[in-house]
């Protein structure tokens, strides 16, 4: 035989229609694979196939039941649980944690003149630009309706402060396209530290809600920073 001649033997993993793969053998004697072989190695691969499927099919669950459907943020239901266990982490190495709370200024007015689809749109958009201006250790939840809140590990109230202000820059600027015209919106945020007194997580989340309405009262389009 010749120095390169193999048997190779390559069976597609495809549940449902859809190729997720293949499984690939080798052997260096030329027909190496008998017909047994082969159908031995199917069923292999028909089982392998099926396993990766579920798994695919049980992470989507699994993100399905901490996300928002709307918008992919993080569900409130995340923001509790991942919020509580931050809380336990900070103050066990004596790090700091601050949340922002975000407010869209007057939302119910683009419903009522671009309507519900363009304001979930809007929605939309307000995340994508929060997404821009963070950092992936960053946690970003649909806290309901239009309010959100964004997490910041390992942040005092100062730095978040100007994430803040990034965030608020970068939705005045973005725009939405529609029928009706061009779909401009802006947003209050309100910033809090998590205490040096052990706390939990609605007290931080009262301090934050605290500063977003100092800055609706000022105005809105604005951040404010809590202040014990």
């Amino acid at each position: 035989k010749g120095h390169n001649e193999r048997s190779i033997l390559g069976i597609p993993l495809k549940p449902r229609n859809e190729i997720l793969g293949a499984l690939f053998l080798q052997a260096d004697p030329p027909q190496a694979y008998s017909t047994e072989h082969i159908r031995l190695i199917e069923t292999i691969a028909n089982q392998a196939s099926i396993a990766m499927d579920n798994a695919r099919l049980f992470e989507r669950v699994q993100r399905m039941a901490i996300t928002d459907s709307l918008t992919g943020a993080y569900n409130r239901n995340y923001f509790y649980d991942f919020g509580e266990r931050e809380i336990g982490r900070a103050y066990r190495y004596k790090k700091p944690l601050t949340l922002l709370m975000l407010d869209i200024d007057h939302f119910k007015l683009v419903n009522d003149r671009f309507g519900h689809l363009t304001g979930d749109q809007t929605l939309k958009m307000v995340v994508e630009a929060c997404a821009s201006a963070l950092r992936q250790a960053d946690v970003l939840c649909r806290f309901g309706g239009e309010e959100f809140t964004i997490l910041l590990p390992e942040t005092k109230a100062d730095q978040a402060a100007v994430v803040a202000e990034r965030i608020r820059l970068v939705v005045e600027q973005s725009r939405l396209p529609s029928e009706q015209g061009e779909v401009a919106v802006t947003v209050s945020l309100g910033v809090a530290q998590l205490g040096a007194e052990k706390m939990g997580l609605m007290d931080l989340v009262s301090w934050a809600d605290q500063a977003l309405y100092a800055a609706k009262a000022a105005g809105r389009n604005c951040v404010r920073v809590y202040s014990p």
